[in-house]
């Protein structure tokens, strides 16, 4: 089976504290919350007191575990010689309707907060508990979090380990000029899975009648000048292909070209463009690791308010040889 045939039809298929979701033992495990566009995803600046002292920082907070979590890392101190350095992994406690977040930093402290969550999306105040083991003394604190909306926050300590308040306000991230050419490609942000029966063997992975599966995340990069896609092949047996894909614009030929490669050792290349508001078309050649090279057509087509991609595949050539049409429909599962 061309490569084509194989790991292009998953490209081809699209182009704060931290909060973790706690899993508890139940018959049904209830779907964990996605935080991913939780109001603390993003950069921000951080700037008040610790222990009485003027200090300023900064700290970056991203979704992990497909969304179910968020993880953030800081640093803050009284200038950039003197920095005190962070992370946290954290979430809601369903059956305490608590938000949970652990705490750890580069001097050895270890801090849990323990907090309700707010009535207002974007405002109120809250109040809640902090453990703390710091410089080998442990203590139970007062902690406040105040939201003044989605761009600031303050977060302040009572301890007799030493007060300390927070001012965090956002920092918008400027977005590339480039984005203006890509922004189209928001149809395919997101996460999609696939089926397949083969219709010819895939060598070194599944043979012919054998079902294989098909998972791609795609997400933007470089304040939205790029696109990035990870995909997974899976077969039978537990055998995986892995790949990663670049989407940019070149300014040059006014196109947007897509680019990557597989853990099999075969490489992509192409072109993609939209042609009407439900309809792409990629043209896209490849090396096989054999050396054998290939091109191919997928007019890809938008159904079901962008919840379901379907592509059809055409025009397909290896080493000479034309290859057999197909149709693969990809879900839109985040």
């Amino acid at each position: 089976m061309s490569k084509q045939a194989s790991f292009r039809l998953v490209l081809l298929a699209f182009v704060g504290p931290v909060l973790c979701v706690v899993a508890l033992a139940q018959d049904k495990p209830a779907k964990p919350k996605s935080l991913a566009n939780d109001y603390l995803v993003g950069s921000w600046t951080m700037e008040g007191t610790a222990d009485g002292k003027a200090v300023k920082g900064s700290m970056r907070v991203r979704p992990g575990a497909g969304g179910t979590c968020l993880i953030y890392e800081w640093s803050f101190g009284e200038s950039q010689d003197d920095m005190v350095r962070g992370m946290a992994v954290g979430g809601l406690d369903p059956e305490k309707n608590q938000y949970v977040e652990y705490m750890f930093e580069a001097d050895g402290s270890h801090l849990v907060n323990r907090f309700p969550p707010p009535e207002n999306k974007d405002t109120g105040v809250v109040h809640g508990e902090r453990t703390a083991t710091i410089n080998g003394k442990t203590s139970k604190d007062k902690i406040t979090v105040d939201r003044k909306g989605r761009d600031q926050f303050i977060y302040s300590v009572e301890s007799e380990q030493g007060d300390l308040t927070f001012v965090f306000r956002r920092v918008e991230q400027a977005v590339s000029p480039t984005y203006e050419h890509l922004k189209a490609l928001q149809d395919f942000i997101g996460t999609w899975v696939a089926e397949e029966i083969l219709a010819e063997d895939m060598p070194g992975v599944a043979a012919k009648g054998e079902k294989v599966g098909y998972r791609a995340s795609i997400q933007w990069l470089l304040n939205k000048a790029a696109v990035q896609m990870d995909f997974t092949v899976t077969a039978p047996g537990g055998k995986t292909v892995e790949g990663r894909y670049l989407f940019t614009w070149d300014a040059l030929k006014k196109e947007i070209l897509c680019s990557g490669a597989d853990s099999s050792g075969g490489r992509d290349w192409g072109t993609i463009k939209k042609v009407g508001p439900d309809k792409w078309i990629w043209e896209n050649n490849w090396t096989l690791p054999d050396g054998k090279q290939g091109s191919g057509k997928d007019v890809t087509t938008i159904l079901d308010k962008n919840r379901t991609h379907v592509h059809e595949y055409t025009n397909n050539v290896v080493d000479g040889k034309p290859q057999p049409d197909r149709k693969v429909v990809y879900k839109r599962v985040k």
